[in-house]
């Protein structure tokens, strides 16, 4: 789990956030595509910060860790499908 933390976090750091620091300028209009990236990023945010709370976990059959890991999962899964909703506004519109 936590060398899986480290390729995204590297994924974040060397690509997705200079993508969104060049684009900045998108976030000036109040369009679907602008809510979809907000949304995009808060969730990958928090998807990042739940699976690293439960990487961090100190016992591992814990209710609390099976929690943690389902919020990661819906949280993650809510942010691809967000993903493909901003893939889809930016370059199929």
């Amino acid at each position: 789990m936590k060398s899986a933390l480290i390729i995204q976090l590297s994924a974040l750091i060397l690509w997705m956030g200079p993508s969104l620091v060049l684009n900045i300028e998108a976030f000036g209009s109040f369009t679907s595509g602008p809510v979809i990236t907000t949304l995009h990023a808060l969730g990958g945010v928090l998807a990042l910060a739940l699976a690293i709370t439960a990487s961090y976990h100190r016992r591992i059959g814990s209710l609390q860790l099976k929690w943690t890991m389902r919020s990661a999962f819906i949280v993650w899964i809510s942010t691809a499908v967000l993903g493909i909703g901003f893939y889809a506004y930016y370059y199929l519109h």
